[in-house]
C-alpha cells in the first residue's frame, strides 16, 4: 500500500471564496498549510463566523487571533462590534501595524492609531499624528504627555536614564524624574 499526498488548497480556496466555511473547514482537515488554515480564520472572523473561526485558529494554537475572535463574538452578543475596529485588529494581529494605523485614521479612529504607534515604539509618529490629528493648536512642539511617559518607561526599561528623566520632566512628572536621578 502506498500513501499519496493530494494537495488540497486550490479546492479549499475555492470553498472559501464561495464563504462555505463548513465545506473549507472540512478540506483543511483533510490536509492544508498553516497559511491556508490563517487564510480561513481570518476570513470567518471578518465574516463574523466565529465558530469556524476559532476552530481554525485553535488548529495552528494562535492565541492572538483566538483572544480576538472571542472578544469579537462577546462584542457582537452586546450588539457593539464595529466591523471598522475589527477590521483593522485583523490587521495589526497580521503584522500589517502600517495598514492598521492608516486604517484607523481614515476611520477616525484616532485613539486606536495612537495605541498601536506607542505599542509598537513609534512615539514620534503617535505625537506627529496626535499633532495632525488631535486638533491640538499652538507653535511648539505638543507632545502627549501619556505618549511621554509611555516613551520615557521604555527608555527606563532600556537602560537609557537620562532620557527618560528627561521625559518625564517634559511630561511634569518631576517625582519620577527625580528618582530616577536619585538612584543615579
Amino acid at each position: 500500500m502506498n500513501t499519496i499526498d493530494v494537495p488540497q488548497s486550490s479546492t479549499f480556496f475555492r470553498f472559501l471564496e464561495r464563504k462555505d466555511f463548513a465545506m473549507a473547514y472540512k478540506l483543511a482537515c483533510l490536509g492544508v498549510t498553516e497559511q491556508d488554515w490563517r487564510a480561513l480564520g481570518v476570513e470567518a472572523l471578518q465574516q463574523k463566523n466565529f465558530r469556524y473561526a476559532k476552530k481554525a485558529f485553535c488548529r495552528i494554537r494562535d492565541l492572538k487571533f483566538i483572544d480576538l475572535s472571542q472578544l469579537a463574538e462577546q462584542m457582537e452578543k452586546m450588539k457593539s462590534l464595529d466591523d471598522l475596529w475589527l477590521a483593522g485588529e485583523v490587521l495589526a494581529l497580521q503584522g500589517k501595524h502600517k495598514e492598521a494605523a492608516t486604517h484607523y485614521i481614515k476611520n477616525n479612529m484616532i485613539d486606536k492609531a495612537v495605541t498601536l504607534l506607542t505599542s509598537l515604539k513609534k512615539f514620534n509618529e503617535a505625537n506627529e499624528l496626535i499633532r495632525k490629528h488631535g486638533g491640538k493648536k499652538g507653535d511648539g512642539p505638543l507632545l502627549d504627555p501619556v505618549i511621554l511617559i509611555k516613551q520615557a518607561e521604555f527608555e527606563r526599561d532600556s537602560g537609557n536614564w537620562k532620557e527618560a528623566a528627561s521625559l518625564y520632566q517634559q511630561a511634569n512628572k518631576f517625582k519620577e524624574a527625580i528618582d530616577i536621578f536619585g538612584k543615579r
